[in-house]
């Protein structure tokens, strides 16, 4: 790529695609044959209303996208493009914020990323300011516009897919009337809508301003700034507050949640009536030796265990009647009836023998 000499700083923004480059006060740069010049400083001009001059609106930045897209179609992998301004600080302002905000919007980076390119070899950038006479002590950098900007778009507050510049522009002239019936001056509007955006978008005072002045250039000016500043102050206090109770609040439920989840069960033992309430002490506990299982008694025959057990030997005469019931197929009653009358028999004949 040749570079001419009216150049007096250039900067690489996509890489061999895209410069941003600033030249000598008042000159025109001429395309070459690699090389496809251009520059917006006179056809995006802010309008202000006394010492303000910028950032550009909402429909200068939609006009600018869809120019740069346009001529990368046409010019991409035949030249390298490059956009350049003026040496004059506003112009230039307003040049890398139209720059900064394509590449949030169309290559996806953020804010600070979108900034570094345009900041190499110690490059500056004038902070906007209110719409008031003469120098204001309130200002927003252009890395707030960036990041206002980029909120707006992550919130889906605007959407170039179906953005109508037309009315936007009509609008945004006297000549278009005005939607508001308002008071102009008292500066109720601006406030009360960035103390909105604050509040609810978690935006910060001078993301909030930077969007509104994209908006709408002039809005917020004076100490209105100073009132949204105190707003942010107050969210941020507020959200450090509510987060140490939700801290303490989760802290509470995860001890609750631990301590219903332990369950104590008891020493289970049939050995005595308090088996439940008495634990061994530690000292008490005797110890097992190599000799204690020799001593271990056998185990309880069957009559031993029926006793523990609470259930008495059957005795022999009825086991003997009942196993002859079983043979004989009769009942246990006749069995003895039968076994009665034998006895008596050998009583009688142990008589007469005598």
């Amino acid at each position: 790529m040749s570079r001419s000499s009216d150049i007096l700083f250039m900067t690489e923004y996509i890489k061999n695609v895209l410069y941003f480059a600033t030249v000598r006060q008042g000159k025109i740069l001429k395309h070459t044959a690699d090389t496809h010049y251009f520059s917006i400083d006179d056809e995006l001009i802010y309008e202000n209303y006394y010492s303000d001059f910028g950032p550009l609106n909402l429909g200068c930045v939609f006009k600018y996208c869809k120019l740069l897209n346009e001529k990368l179609k046409l010019y991409l992998n035949k030249q390298c493009i490059v956009q350049y301004t003026s040496i004059d600080p506003k112009k230039k302002a307003n040049a890398a914020f139209l720059l900064g905000c394509y590449g949030v919007l169309y290559l996806s980076l953020q804010p600070k990323d979108a900034l570094k390119p345009l900041l190499v070899h110690g490059q500056s950038y004038r902070p906007f300011q209110d719409a008031t006479q003469g120098d204001s002590a309130y200002t927003i950098s252009l890395l707030d516009c960036l990041q206002g900007f980029a909120k707006a778009r992550d919130l889906r507050l605007f959407n170039f897919q179906d953005f109508n510049y037309v009315e936007y522009d009509r609008l945004d002239k006297i000549q278009g009337g005005d939607l508001n019936w308002i008071l102009p001056g008292l500066g109720r509007t601006g406030s009360l809508i960035g103390s909105y955006l604050i509040k609810h978008y978690r935006m910060t005072a001078h993301e909030a301003i930077a969007w509104m002045r994209i908006c709408r250039p002039g809005s917020v000016i004076g100490h209105q700034q100073n009132i949204l500043m105190r707003s942010t102050l107050y969210n941020d206090h507020r959200a450090t507050l509510l987060k140490d109770q939700r801290a303490a609040l989760s802290h509470d439920q995860r001890r609750r949640h631990l301590d219903s989840a332990i369950v104590v069960k008891p020493q289970y033992s049939f050995r005595g009536p308090n088996a439940f309430n008495e634990r061994p002490a530690p000292g008490n506990i005797t110890k097992l030796s190599s000799t204690t299982f020799s001593t271990v008694p056998k185990s309880p025959t069957q009559p031993q265990q029926r006793r523990r057990l609470g259930r008495s030997p059957s005795p022999p005469i009825i086991r003997m009647m009942s196993e002859q019931s079983r043979a004989t197929n009769t009942t246990p009653v006749e069995v003895y009836k039968t076994l009665d009358s034998k006895t008596n028999l050998r009583k009688e004949l142990s008589r007469l023998k005598c």
